[in-house]
């Protein structure tokens, strides 16, 4: 079977073809005013903070897998990292390699198309691996982490997200709840239909921990991020405007490891060590 036609290189074309089309629009999500913005921003901040905590030198060889338009990339190149950007959309790294040239950060940004599960770097070249809404698109996310713990040098961190399958949104709507899964997986085996497009997935903490620790990685710090919005049979419950409020609520109570909330917010956010004697 050529590679073209395996399934999992059928799954990576949807998404590219999907992140292709849509670049405009995930280069202004986070832009956004309405509570997706504010969820999109709180993440990145959550991001930006678990770098900040690692307490990198300057000039650290950082790479960021699924760059989309760039702002977390140059974020990174501005605390003064060696920042090698990558996606698998074209469109994306196009995106990412103009803000990079307008901010001021086009010398210290590398932007190139690549696929997470065959990274085009050498064994041990990375002090640091970060990956915010990758894991959702991926098809072999063990095949992806085995690559990142590849490319980081022994002591290097990874800073990954995921979208959370027991985020509190999902046991307020019966057509989201998770208790529901069995069943929907069920209908799916009985009545398949073919995939026509990109689809993301969710994850629990626990299978993300889980597949991190497999590729000899050291678990350092783990949160939940974002609080809404809030539907039921796939209505809103909130306005706008009070779904921001209860998500700044709900957060400042997650953070303070209240628990439930502080493992049920929108993603789900993971720093990780690589052994200095790793697989």
């Amino acid at each position: 079977m050529a590679a073209a036609d395996t399934p999992g290189a059928d799954q990576q074309e949807r998404v590219n073809e999907y992140f292709d089309a849509e670049a405009l629009y995930w280069q202004g999500v986070y832009d956004d005013p309405r509570l997706q913005g504010v969820i999109y921003r709180a993440r990145q901040e959550a991001v930006l903070d678990a770098v900040d905590e690692l307490g990198l030198a300057q000039g650290a060889a950082v790479l960021e897998i699924g760059c989309g338009a760039g702002l977390l990339t140059v974020e990174l190149a501005r605390r003064g990292h060696s920042v090698r950007a990558v996606d698998s959309s074209r469109a994306m790294v196009e995106l990412t390699a103009r803000r990079a040239l307008r901010e001021g950060a086009g010398t210290i940004v590398d932007t190139r198309v690549a696929d997470v599960h065959a990274l085009p770097f050498e064994d041990d070249s990375f002090s640091l691996v970060v990956a915010v809404g990758l894991l959702p698109w991926l098809h072999e996310p063990a095949k992806a982490l085995h690559e990142i713990a590849r490319v980081l040098r022994p002591g290097g961190d990874i800073i990954l997200t995921a979208d959370n399958r027991a985020r509190l949104g999902s046991w307020v709507d019966p057509r989201a709840n998770v208790l529901l899964a069995p069943v929907k997986r069920l209908r799916r085996r009985l009545w398949p239909r073919p995939e026509t497009g990109a689809r993301s997935r969710l994850h629990f903490p626990s299978h993300v921990d889980s597949l991190v620790r497999a590729r000899g990685l050291d678990i350092l710090h783990r949160r939940t991020v974002g609080f809404g919005p809030f539907s039921f049979l796939s209505r809103p419950l909130l306005s706008d405007r009070a779904g921001i409020r209860l998500h700044h609520r709900l957060q400042a109570l997650a953070d303070r490891g209240v628990p439930l909330l502080r493992s049920t917010g929108w993603h789900y956010l993971l720093s990780a060590r690589k052994h200095e004697r790793s697989r």
